[in-house]
């Protein structure tokens, strides 16, 4: 079993700030544009909520019988069975659903996101799928 925690905000202070910091400068220019409390305060809760991933944890447990996600109070199971193909990437692999890349893949699929450990996590997830003959890319 393999399990760690994503969570880029914690790793970089000076970025998060910046970030932050942005957000809540776009907060004030839109109340200020708009006289609207409730409009400024959707707009830094929208853009929060876009770069979720960024600023919330997320926790991966890689285990013989499948992948784990928690992101958010939110857990997704996913048995290996359910992927056929992974694509290792500079930030994460990607599990695939389908054999060949399609556009319906990324609504499917699931990137799990490295942090540190991109030897370790390849090799565990390739050898999940290989025990399944899966098709690896």
């Amino acid at each position: 079993m393999l399990s760690w925690c994503y969570h880029p905000a914690a790793k970089n202070k000076a970025k998060t700030a910046l970030t932050a910091a942005a957000i809540l400068a776009f907060g004030i220019f839109v109340w200020w544009y708009s006289q609207s409390v409730i409009f400024a305060f959707l707009v830094a809760l929208i853009l929060t909520a876009s770069l979720g991933v960024y600023f919330f944890p997320t926790r991966y447990t890689l285990a013989e019988d499948g992948l784990t996600v928690e992101f958010l109070g939110t857990k997704q199971v996913k048995r290996w069975n359910s992927f056929v193909r992974a694509a290792p990437e500079k930030n994460g692999i990607f599990l695939s659903p389908f054999a060949r890349k399609g556009f319906l893949e990324h609504y499917r699929g699931v990137f799990v996101r490295y942090d540190g450990n991109k030897e370790s996590v390849d090799r565990f997830v390739l050898s999940a799928l290989n025990k399944k003959e899966a098709n690896v890319v």
